[in-house]
């Protein structure tokens, strides 16, 4: 028990030992204040934590609430040391991967992060036989790494990698990429996309869309969509040979979205994902959030994570919605609601991935959710 000391400022806890992977549960133990509260924490190490009496305004408006005693409990996470309930968290940190090339008749070493209490790794690999992945080979090593020599030359592979401790096999990682020898492929999507995340232009002005360039790329689709009672319906598709295109939208106080392609000499590409603009006024909800960072796997090594997007005109709130993998199922963690575009926040399991997603609200409403953004946490 604390003194009766802990009020809406925040108290420091001490704990009576450290712990690897503390655990902390708390309750507020005395009814000093009458206004409705709640306990909240932040800051929780090895070593200790912060701790504040939260009051809510139903009562009256003012927040500040006296101090009460709170009871707390100190453990230590049962899976922190390898000695859990749960298989292993899917690896991170592969390598190679994003399409690196090696030469033929060479040696590839597939590889990813340890992980503690992994006792055997299986390494899963296909390649790309026409337009179908076919299966190559699997190989099972007491490490987290693994080198072969590739049979088929001049073509794409992908691998992915699990782990197993005492309790039993892990989940999958993400799908990795290499070329091996001299690939012939398509472009991939275009990226860097302007304009997007709902930028407005004054009616009958121009609008001029661009991409990042493609190394090797002869000619670009720019394929345009606009909003007509709740539905999107085709506009137009320009075909040129630069990786932009200008045009004059007709339809006034409009939302538009678009996207863009990329042709060589072995075809077509994939799409872009889509882009938005605002051409005149329009009473819309805010385009979906882009640039979620961290993501693809990345490895945070401090004690914090801080998520964040691109700035959205207009929006007034973002919602980060997080979850935490555990074994091979993915858990509800938290959602945090703010006023800008990032969030701080100091996950509780350690050695773990985790993944967000966001949407953003303006005058009229919430937009859509994001896609997943990924990231592993070993402080």
């Amino acid at each position: 028990l604390t003194p009766d000391m802990v009020g809406s400022e925040w108290h420091t806890l001490s704990f009576a030992q450290s712990y690897s992977d503390a655990v902390l549960l708390a309750g507020i133990q005395t009814f000093d204040g009458s206004d409705p509260a709640a306990l909240r924490y932040k800051n929780l190490t090895a070593s200790g934590a912060e701790i504040k009496v939260e009051e809510e305004a139903s009562g009256d408006s003012e927040v500040a609430h006296t101090t009460e005693v709170v009871g707390y409990l100190v453990f230590e996470d049962p899976g922190a040391s390898g000695g859990g309930s749960d298989p292993p968290a899917a690896p991170t940190g592969l390598n190679p991967d994003n399409g690196q090339t090696f030469p033929s008749g060479s040696s590839v070493t597939m590889s990813s992060n340890p992980i503690a209490d992994a006792t055997e790794y299986e390494f899963d690999i296909e390649w790309l036989d026409g337009n179908a992945w076919a299966h190559y080979y699997t190989y099972f090593t007491a490490t987290s790494a693994k080198t072969f020599s590739p049979a088929f030359d001049n073509k794409p592979y992908r691998w992915r990698v699990r782990a197993r401790n005492a309790v039993g096999w892990g989940a999958w990682s993400d799908w990795a990429t290499f070329d091996f020898g001299t690939v012939s492929r398509v472009p991939a999507a275009p990226t860097g996309l302007s304009p997007d995340n709902g930028q407005r232009f004054p009616s009958g002005s121009s609008v001029t869309m661009s991409s990042n360039p493609i190394t090797g790329a002869s000619d670009y689709d720019f394929e345009i969509d606009y909003s007509s009672g709740g539905t999107w319906k085709d506009y137009y598709t320009y075909t040129g040979k630069t990786h932009s295109r200008t045009f004059w939208p007709v339809y006034n106080n409009t939302s538009y979205r678009w996207r863009v392609r990329a042709k060589n000499a072995s075809g077509w590409g994939e799409w872009s994902v889509w882009a938005t603009f605002d051409m005149g006024t329009v009473s819309s909800v805010p385009a979906v959030p882009t640039g979620l960072s961290p993501n693809n796997g990345q490895t945070i090594t401090t004690k914090s994570v801080t998520m964040s997007v691109n700035a959205l005109s207009g929006a007034t709130q973002f919602e980060f919605k997080i979850e935490h993998l555990s074994g091979a199922e993915w858990k509800p963690y938290y959602t945090y609601s703010t006023s800008t575009n990032s969030q701080t926040f100091w996950p509780v399991y350690q050695n773990r991935s985790y993944r967000f997603e966001v949407r953003a609200q303006n005058a009229h409403g919430w937009s859509a959710w994001s896609g997943w953004a990924t990231f592993y946490f070993s402080p």
